[in-house]
C-alpha cells in the first residue's frame, strides 16, 4: 500500500523540525601592546547565524575571556562573531558550523582607534 504524498511530507517535516541544533562559544579577546597580548573587559561579543538572525550577545570578563551556549539551527550555517567596544576598532569573523552541534573556540585582537 503506497503512502498518500502528505502524510510522507508531513513525516519528513516533523523529523527535520524536531532535530535540536546548538552551540558552545568560549574565547578570549584581548590588546597587543608591544607584543604583549592585554586583556580587554566588557567587550561586547554577538553571535549571528546566517547575515540576519541575533543569536545572542556576550561580555568578556576582565581577563578577556567570554563564553556562551545556545539552540541554534539544526542545519549547516556560517555563524558570525561581532566584537565591539567603545575606543576599540569593531571586528567580524565568521566560522562554518556543523550539522546539530557546532563548537566554536576564537582568540581576538582588537585595535584601538586612533
Amino acid at each position: 500500500m503506497k503512502l498518500p504524498s502528505i502524510v510522507i511530507l508531513l513525516f519528513f517535516c516533523t523529523f527535520i523540525f524536531s532535530c535540536d541544533g546548538s552551540y558552545h562559544l568560549t574565547g578570549k579577546v584581548y590588546e597587543i601592546r608591544e607584543t604583549v597580548r592585554t586583556p580587554i573587559d566588557s567587550v561586547s561579543v554577538k553571535v549571528f547565524v546566517g547575515t540576519s538572525w541575533l543569536n545572542g550577545e556576550t561580555f568578556s570578563d576582565s581577563t578577556g575571556n567570554f563564553e556562551m551556549s545556545k539552540l541554534s539551527t539544526p542545519f549547516k550555517a556560517l555563524y558570525y562573531f561581532i566584537f565591539e567596544k567603545n575606543g576599540f576598532k569593531p571586528d567580524t569573523i565568521y566560522r562554518k558550523g556543523s550539522r546539530g552541534y557546532s563548537q566554536f573556540v576564537i582568540e581576538q585582537a582588537l585595535a584601538r582607534v586612533e
